[in-house]
């Protein structure tokens, strides 16, 4: 398992065979969609809503019980041990997303987790940790659909290895963001491992 870490984000050529990559797509890519929602704040209150100038992808989720969750946990849970140290217990939601991305598909700027203050008022004894992005995707099948991050350091946008297969975890703080694709279509699974409110 070759492993790439920066400032920002680990990631991991993990070697999955062509034929575990298209095992997921297959199994959980054709699958009905529905298009992603984003989380506004309104009077104090999270609302989820289209915006196609946020975000615009098509996803569907997957419980946290089926075969594809237990393998991204394993390399998580290892890369956890070995880099981050975070006290993570479980998985947000109990599901993790497929997401589909094509023409014009894309998700500006944002943080899986910035509100702390969200989970408190609504008593919630959990928030997002440790993000994940698996490739799913051929980097040929498409165009644009890069996955990014902000690094705040050198105020550069770094982009993330588009190898099928390729598994990308980082801080659920950290901003990111997928460009618009302009050819083709992206698979991706994503998710996030929640733990005790940050203190």
């Amino acid at each position: 398992m070759d492993v790439t870490i920066n400032s920002v984000v680990i990631s991991v050529q993990t070697r999955l065979p062509k034929d575990v990559c298209d095992a997921i797509v297959n199994q959980y890519g054709s699958r009905e969609t529905h298009e992603a929602h984003v989380r506004n704040l309104e009077d104090q209150q999270f609302k989820y809503e289209t915006d196609d100038i946020q975000r615009k992808t098509d996803i569907h989720w997957i419980p946290e019980t089926e075969w594809v969750a237990g393998m991204v946990s394993y390399y998580v849970n290892h890369l956890n041990d070995q880099h981050f140290r975070y006290d993570i217990s479980g998985i947000s939601g109990g599901h993790f997303q497929y997401s589909v991305y094509t023409e014009g598909g894309h998700y500006d700027w944002h943080n899986d987790e910035s509100r702390n203050l969200y989970y408190v008022t609504q008593k919630k004894e959990t928030v997002r940790k440790l993000s994940f992005s698996l490739q799913l995707s051929d980097s040929d099948d498409y165009d644009g659909g890069d996955l990014m991050f902000r690094v705040s350091e050198s105020e550069k946008n770094t982009k993330q290895s588009r190898e099928r297969g390729t598994l990308v975890l980082f801080d659920s703080r950290q901003s990111h963001k997928v460009s618009p694709i302009t050819r083709g279509v992206r698979h991706a699974l994503v998710g996030w491992f929640t733990g005790p409110v940050w203190r």
